[in-house]
């Protein structure tokens, strides 16, 4: 394990994965506002 390639894989991946938090945390908050 090493190199710059895979910590920048990883990076991509914990960005996706906030990015997708962030979108579904935000989608739950606009469903619950529509009730």
């Amino acid at each position: 394990y090493g190199g710059t390639h895979d910590s920048d894989r990883e990076k991509v991946f914990w960005g996706n994965e906030f990015i997708l938090g962030i979108l579904r945390s935000s989608y739950e908050q606009y469903d619950r506002a529509q009730i």
